[in-house]
């Protein structure tokens, strides 16, 4: 129950949630929270202007080591009125343990949650997560911050849009929030809440590490493919900060963090090809001497795109091809693109001598094996233009419409709910991998799924020990066992064993 009463000085905990355990499994590398620093850096210019007392911290459980039994103590020590976690579905029953334990040691302190699970499955969660007093949806900034002006002030929500919460039993979901179009007009990051030099990533496709830096460069996706929501979560028109604004911040971060390795966030950098070439000049004619990784789309790629990427410290770039089937990608994924241009622009990165990455996905609804065989094919294709390629099972996401399909074809657990802890048929590997999110089954048998996935792992040589012990661990009961046996029995039918 909330205090229902107005918070004289605030002091804001933003988080990520702690685990049970830190998994070595998932330690590929560590980013730092982008949306956390954003709120505090909106928050806090806007707290400064309109003189209310707000301190912020932010708590990275990840790079902390922090873990369930930990968090108490902090609680002791900070002393927080108002905790934001910011979850995604992967990790939302942390979250909800994480909850709990904040809960049963002060219940005055105010939970909000953001992130994408909690904006695409809003009801869901409020409904059954108990504990989340809020939920800030969609782009957080303006929402958060009038929030806190409200816990502060008079306790009236009813006009902060983009808003969920729970008020004398009742749930309440506010209008959406229109996005900000003017996206130079937010403050940078607060970058000074982290603890930068603790942050790394790779731009070489996971085969070293080094510091690391991350932006965005725009916001929103006017594309809509089926497996991802990020259109709904962060608006389908095309929202870009100026190049002038990037350059600014990436000095900064060179500056203040010695940092000169970034990921660039976008779902898409090149949409506008005219800003993605001033982008690289200007980063080329302020003598940067940085390297960076983008995400692009292969209709908006080009050689004289490319080659003025790598020239402007580009080490690799990322392509959503998702199937090498034409038929998937215009009746299923509805992406738009052309097959033969994943296969371009492949060798665009052969001939530039960039090592590019194409991003493929296996079980897509209605594929068939033969479907599936022109996705290895393609990845095949790409490896012999010395690019590299990845290959996911695909999973159900909220908010997508891999999701409507799911449940419309009863391909879902009849009970099923994103609140709701449970096993699905796909098990321990889907358990393992990616935390309690259900892989997508449709016409593809496991065995089949798991044959193409062998396959591919092989094709790229993956030392598949690396994380046969992690598995192990995991094991929960028999079924896992069983499941664990018929995995290894697909690795050993493909040859993924053996050291030729």
């Amino acid at each position: 129950m909330l205090p229902n009463a107005r918070i004289g000085k605030l002091n804001v905990l933003l988080m990520v949630p702690p685990r049970e355990k830190q998994s070595v499994f998932l330690r590929t590398q560590y980013l730092p929270p982008i949306g956390l620093a954003y709120l505090v850096s909106y928050a806090r210019k806007k707290a400064e202007e309109e003189n209310i007392p707000i301190d912020f911290t932010i708590l990275d459980s990840t790079i902390e080591g922090l873990v369930f039994d930990g968090l108490k103590k902090v609680l002791i020590d900070l002393r927080p009125n108002v905790i934001g976690l910011n979850f995604y579905t992967e990790n939302r029953f942390d979250a909800l343990k994480a909850i709990q334990i904040i809960k049963n040691h002060d219940p005055n302190i105010v939970i909000v949650a953001g992130g994408s699970h909690a904006t695409l499955a809003s009801d869901d969660t409020i409904r059954r997560f108990n504990g989340i007093d809020f939920i800030v949806r969609g782009e957080g900034e303006a929402t958060f911050y009038e929030l806190l002006k409200g816990l502060h002030g008079n306790w009236d929500f009813s006009q902060v849009a983009g808003i969920s919460y729970k008020r004398n039993g009742q749930i309440h979901h506010n209008p959406d929030r229109p996005f900000i179009q003017d996206l130079d007009s937010v403050p940078f990051p607060a970058w000074d809440k982290l603890k930068m030099d603790r942050y790394y990533g790779s731009l070489d496709w996971y085969q070293t590490n080094e510091k690391m830096g991350m932006l965005f460069t725009s916001r929103g996706c006017p594309f809509h493919c089926n497996f991802c929501s990020s259109a709904q979560a962060w608006g389908n028109r095309y929202r870009m900060r100026s190049a002038g604004n990037i350059i600014e911040e990436i000095v900064q971060l060179k500056k203040k963090f010695g940092i000169s390795a970034f990921i660039f966030f976008d779902d898409t950098m090149t949409i506008v090809r005219k800003r993605a070439m001033e982008i690289c000049e200007q980063i080329s004619g302020n003598g940067l001497d940085i390297r960076w990784q983008t995400h692009s789309r292969i209709d908006t790629m080009d050689a004289g795109l490319m080659d003025k990427m790598r020239l402007a410290g580009c080490a690799g770039i990322m392509f959503g091809v998702e199937s090498g089937s034409q038929r998937i990608i215009d009746e299923v994924i509805k992406k738009r693109v052309k097959i033969e241009q994943a296969g371009e622009v492949s060798k665009l990165g052969k001939l530039s001598g960039m090592v590019n990455n194409f991003s493929y996905i296996v079980s897509h609804p209605t594929e068939t094996m033969a479907d599936a065989e022109l996705t290895l094919e393609m990845i095949a294709r790409h490896l012999e233009d010395k690019q590299t390629a990845v290959l996911n099972i695909m999973r159900t996401y909220p908010g997508t419409k891999v999701e409507e399909y799911a449940i419309k074809h009863n391909l879902l657990p009849k009970d099923f709910a994103w609140s709701r802890e449970m096993e699905f048929e796909s098990g321990i590997v889907s358990r393992t991998l990616k935390g309690n999110v259900p892989f997508f089954r449709d016409v593809l048998t496991w065995e089949q799924i798991f044959t193409v996935n062998s396959r591919y792992l092989k094709m790229i040589k993956y030392p598949i020990y690396k994380h046969a012990i992690d598995a192990l661990k995991n094991i929960r009961s028999a079924r896992d066992v069983a499941d664990l046996a018929r995995l290894g029995l697909v690795h050993i039918k493909t040859g993924l064993f053996s050291s030729k």
